[in-house]
């Protein structure tokens, strides 16, 4: 055979694999798989997960260092075997399209992964849209920046924002236009941020536990959905007296809110009705009245027959409360809050 001939195809041979490994992650990162590529251990290099790859199937802990970048194009789907972290210390891309969301769920056979955590120090830079993240014990743990677009379904935790996950304070600012669906925990878990506020906006949460829990700190609620859920908002702690919820539908939730804090905190404009033991439930004893006019109350009790005791301190059938004003009240549903279908 001739030499030259031989030079020139081992050259090939090293140009291909060069190639693949600069793509995949070299050795301990993405290897190919029938049908797919195995991910394991840490990416030793920046990579791009394309539809060609997909599959992802991700069999032991999953690391991106700092440093590097990871790129998951649209249409990729990733597959965790049961108890699997995937761990973001560097930078994480994931945006999908409404055609071709990216989606992170179990292996065939897994029970439950363990769901994407950012590191305290991961790179802020990171985004993820048109993302779906299904069957994770804590879907999304301690991003780093705004949470858009996104799709949680049957999880046990959706999204927690814990202050002992970050650095210098670098907390996202907002969560909105996201869904969750058959949360058995809590969709949104917010915990206390001295030094920003979050926003949750546009966010529908349904057939789940708690749809947003509030302790230490005090975000703004608008423009969301909660039906269907055992609690739609539970606001709890110190530092959480300034929670704002507006123009809201709290429709249909086993108890619609409630407050465990100090109730110096505003509720309006929201459709709250419909909810099967409490519209609202005030535990914590205070002073204070809890704000909550202008809401729609349903069509039960926002009639001319309202009593005029109910804008008192006392206890009623539909909201449960030590002080509560609600008047002035709507006779018909919120124009700023989302309609509920069926609702």
């Amino acid at each position: 055979m001739d030499s030259s001939f031989v030079r020139h195809a081992g050259a090939v041979v090293l140009l291909a694999i060069a190639c693949c490994a600069a793509q995949w992650g070299g050795s301990g990162g993405v290897h190919a798989a029938t049908g797919g590529s195995r991910v394991c251990g840490s990416l030793s290099r920046s990579a791009v997960w394309t539809r060609s790859g997909s599959p992802y199937s991700i069999d032991c802990n999953l690391r991106l260092p700092a440093g590097r970048t990871l790129t998951i194009r649209p249409g990729v789907t990733v597959l965790a075997e049961t108890g699997v972290t995937f761990e973001v210390q560097g930078r994480l891309i994931a945006m999908g399209t409404a055609s071709h969301p990216i989606t992170f769920d179990c292996a065939p056979g897994c029970h439950m992964w363990s769901g994407l955590r950012f590191t305290p120090r991961a790179d802020s830079r990171s985004s993820m849209g048109h993302t779906v993240i299904a069957h994770a014990s804590l879907a999304l743990s301690d991003p780093h920046f705004t949470i858009g677009e996104l799709t949680f379904k049957q999880d046990r935790d959706g999204v927690k924002i814990n202050p002992a996950g970050y650095a210098n304070d670098v907390t996202p600012s907002l969560i909105e236009s996201s869904t969750f669906s058959h949360i058995s925990g809590v969709a949104i878990d917010l915990g206390s941020i001295s030094s920003s506020t979050v926003a949750v906006t546009g966010v529908t949460v349904s057939d789940s536990g708690i749809g947003v829990l509030v302790h230490g700190t005090s975000p703004q609620v608008s423009s969301s959905t909660f039906t269907r859920n055992k609690i739609g908002l539970q606001i709890a702690g110190a530092g959480s007296d300034r929670t704002r919820v507006l123009s809201n539908s709290i429709v249909a939730n086993r108890i619609g809110v409630v407050i465990e804090a100090e109730p110096d905190m505003l509720i309006s404009a929201n459709n709250i009705y419909g909810n099967h033991r409490f519209s609202v439930k005030v535990t914590e004893s205070s002073d204070v009245l809890l704000a909550a006019p202008n809401n729609y109350w349903g069509a039960g009790i926002a009639g001319p027959g309202i009593p005029a005791t109910m804008n008192a301190c006392g206890f009623d059938p539909y909201v449960l409360a030590p002080c509560v004003i609600f008047k002035p009240y709507l006779t018909s549903p919120s124009s700023t809050a989302p309609t509920v279908p069926g609702h």
